[in-house]
């Protein structure tokens, strides 16, 4: 631009710039989407927009990108003893590497991955491949080893993932070995 004189002042994550002799501060945040940029013509003004920024409004940005596909997460990192198991994709699903033999324990494994947070009931049923899961989720046999955490979410209770840890893991690290 003609007569445009410009100048910048830089600490990493923040710019104090000068453009046509009118200071403009920036701070430039990180966030999983990319970086969000904001600014003011006075600290004070620079600080009272940060204030305003709410973690929920950058979440519902980032699922949002997330829904229409624009954001690929890097796939969460498996627990070192399911390994040879079950991986998470870029999507976030569980993929199951070793399938056990009972639709319940396949339930109950794509769980223990998850943990320590809970997972969707559509979560477990792609992870699983079981399309009847909440029929195990909330059948009374089964209450000692699931427990729902909110509409639609469930988790392994302490019980479930003892049983997950030592009799559905050992059985398919012994098939593993075969």
């Amino acid at each position: 631009m003609a007569g445009r004189k410009s100048w910048k002042k830089s600490s990493q994550n923040f710019v104090k710039e000068v453009v046509n002799e009118m200071t403009i501060y920036k701070i430039i945040i990180k966030t999983s989407f990319g970086e969000l940029t904001v600014e003011g013509e006075t600290l004070e003004e620079l600080i009272e927009a940060v204030k305003q920024i709410k973690a929920e409004h950058v979440a519902s940005i980032e699922n949002v990108l997330k829904e229409k596909g624009v954001l690929v997460m890097p796939p969460r990192q498996i627990k070192p003893t399911l390994k040879s198991i079950c991986r998470f994709t870029s999507s976030g699903l569980v993929e199951l590497l070793k399938i056990p033999d009972q639709k319940v324990e396949a339930i109950a494994l794509v769980l223990f991955a998850y943990d320590p947070e809970p997972a969707t009931l559509d979560q477990i049923t792609k992870s699983s491949g079981v399309y009847n899961a909440v029929d195990f989720l909330t059948k009374k046999q089964y209450e000692k080893y699931f427990k729902r955490v909110k509409e639609g979410t469930y988790a392994l209770t302490q019980e479930g993932k003892l049983w997950v840890a030592n009799h559905i893991l050992p059985k398919l690290e012994e098939k593993l070995n075969e």
